[in-house]
């Protein structure tokens, strides 16, 4: 018996003749197998290299990552050293202001809330093949809480010291808060030193001024004219009387303005820096005395 089979019949047809090809399914069947069998081979020649290329072409995208999130960390980490700077000098001016004011000095200890950190390296543990991790990046340290608490320090101890202002404004005038002269610059200070005439150590009860002769002396602060004169070591001198316990003291002048009695203002020239009396050069002493004790003139000058 003749074993019937399907086909698909393909014919061309032409001028003078007509082509036909019988294709079986079985013929069909094996050309989709060998098909199938040679796309499977070329991938699994090629599956290297493509997961090579995707690997390439992630790895490359991380490592632009990577060197991006780096110099954000880097930014903002030379952002944080500019803001611990300013606030270091907030913390300056708050320490005058508060002894301007009479408020006691935040103790270093309560200062210290900001210290402490997230070390990067610690949560920032990546390795990239061909890529150093950056030691800026994981040696940084971030602490923006501590920064927050810091200028929240600042901030509440500045409310303190504007209310204490307003509430002895007239006092604060009274205070001696600014330098006697603006010429020259600082010599001798508070404290013990070697006499300059006779080489013995002694305590120095004021701040010296070196400056020319005949610069203005101004008064740190409201006050009166307490005594004026001369004496032999002190040469002519000026001594004020501020009130609230102040008193502050100018040897060596050239030449006096003021006389016993008068009422002075914060800023007003109460005389000229001379070389009078025992002194080597032309300079200023000057004195702040606190009911009775003299006081280091310079954690009276208050830069604002």
């Amino acid at each position: 018996m003749k074993k019937h089979t399907k086909s698909i019949i393909l014919q061309t047809e032409g001028i003078n003749k007509i082509r036909q090809w019988h294709v079986s399914y079985q013929k069909i069947s094996a050309i989709i197998c060998s098909c199938v069998c040679l796309l499977g081979i070329l991938l699994f020649l090629t599956a290297d290299t493509l997961t090579g290329y995707f690997y390439r072409f992630k790895l490359n995208r991380i490592r632009s990552n990577y060197v991006n999130v780096t110099t954000t960390l880097n930014s903002l980490n030379s952002q944080l050293e500019i803001l611990n700077n300013k606030i270091a000098e907030l913390e300056k001016q708050d320490t005058e202001l508060r002894r301007f004011s009479g408020l006691p000095l935040i103790d270093n200890d309560i200062r210290e809330v900001g210290i402490g950190g997230v070390r990067l390296s610690e949560n920032f543990d990546i390795y990239l093949p061909g890529q150093e991790i950056n030691p800026e990046v994981s040696n940084l340290e971030i602490n923006i809480d501590a920064l927050a608490r810091k200028v929240k320090l600042e901030l509440n101890s500045f409310y303190d010291i504007h209310k204490k202002i307003l509430e002895n404004k007239d006092k604060l005038t009274h205070i001696p808060s600014i330098q006697p002269v603006t010429e020259g610059y600082l010599n001798s200070g508070f404290g013990y030193r070697k006499d300059p005439f006779d080489g013995i150590r002694r305590f120095h009860h004021g701040q010296d001024f070196s400056v020319f002769r005949g610069a203005p002396i101004r008064s740190p602060a409201d006050g009166i004219i307490k005594r004026t004169g001369y004496r032999g070591g002190f040469g002519k001198y000026v001594i004020i009387n501020h009130g609230y316990g102040y008193e502050t003291k100018y040897l060596h002048l050239s030449k006096i303005n003021v006389k016993k009695g008068q009422s002075i203002f914060r800023g007003e020239v109460i005389g000229a820096t001379g070389n009078s009396g025992r002194s080597t050069a032309p300079h200023l002493h000057y004195e702040v005395i606190y009911n009775g004790t003299p006081q280091n003139p310079l954690n009276y000058f208050f830069r604002g």
